[in-house]
């Protein structure tokens, strides 16, 4: 909403110790001015990743650096990527190669660079809409006690076909960002103060398909989680022939993180909601995707 020169935006924040959620109203007059580090990690990106970059160059904030991460790719992606990168002023644009390690190792890489005062991540195949990162580096501005901000996405095709809506839902516990059919931080939506992530140390490279899930779990660790119902992103839906090996490599990796997180009893019973959660979507995949 728009009040004058200020825009009004709705947030919801939860009180850790107990739970409970609460809306406010924020007044975000002032523009920002701090530096914000955006990764993209590229593997095999070639049909979507000059859309990437080019999401992150329409941004309305234009105090970013952009480090782009190719991540053992053995398509045509490096090519796309340094024609992209003769096209920006020196020293906002960094490129680096590297065996394919996964998104956390990236993540890593990118963390001992960076110079802005937030991180945020934009996978290969996802967009930003032009204010995402005006909306979050104000919000992180003006709400110090808040270690991260994330918000919603829209759902688009392989051709950029707007179909749905992600929504996410305010955090209360840490059991809720890992006991869930449906996570409910939107992956790419997420901005980090950069001193926490550092803080946090080195985030583990086993871990590739739930990268982003143990990486909120730590900066939870740190302070409030907050969420502003606004759209900060475009996640690309597309279908995957390697769906039954996705399935059983997500279970293997519920379990490694339940058992870093949490204490037996409850690591059980996140593991076993989890394997009943994987084949159920293992049934839709083979369902939908098998033909």
């Amino acid at each position: 909403m728009v009040v004058g020169n200020a825009v009004l935006i709705h947030c919801i924040e939860v009180d850790g110790s107990h739970g409970t959620a609460r809306k406010k109203s924020i007044k975000a007059t002032a523009l920002s001015t701090s530096l914000v580090t955006i990764l993209i990690p590229v593997f095999n990106g070639e049909r979507f990743i000059s859309q990437a970059i080019q999401s992150v160059r329409d941004q309305s904030h234009d105090n970013f650096e952009i480090i782009v991460i190719n991540d053992g790719s053995s398509d045509a992606s490096e090519d796309i990527i340094l024609q992209q990168a003769d096209q920006w002023p020196q020293g906002r644009f960094a490129y680096l190669w590297q065996e394919n390690k996964g998104k956390a190792a990236c993540v890593n890489k990118a963390l001992r660079m960076a110079k802005g005062r937030y991180f945020a991540i934009v996978d290969h195949d996802d967009l930003l809409v032009p204010q995402s990162i005006k909306l979050r580096a104000e919000f992180l501005d003006r709400n110090p006690d808040a270690v991260a901000v994330y918000g919603d996405a829209e759902l688009i095709t392989e051709r950029g076909e707007v179909v749905g809506r992600k929504k996410s839902r305010p955090i209360g516990k840490a059991v809720e960002l890992i006991g869930f059919f449906r996570n409910p931080i939107a992956s790419c939506s997420i901005m980090y103060r950069m001193d926490i992530l550092i803080g946090s140390g080195a985030f583990d490279e086993r871990v590739r398909r739930l990268d982003d899930v143990d990486r909120n779990l730590q900066v939870f660790i740190a302070g409030t989680l907050s969420y502003l119902p606004v759209t900060f992103f475009m996640f690309r839906r597309y279908r995957r022939k390697d769906f039954a090996l996705i399935r059983l490599r997500t279970c293997k990796e519920f379990a490694l993180l339940a058992g870093k997180y949490f204490p037996v009893p409850l690591c059980w019973y996140v593991v076993m909601k989890q394997f009943l959660f994987q084949a159920i979507k293992f049934a839709y995949d083979f369902v939908f995707y098998s033909k």
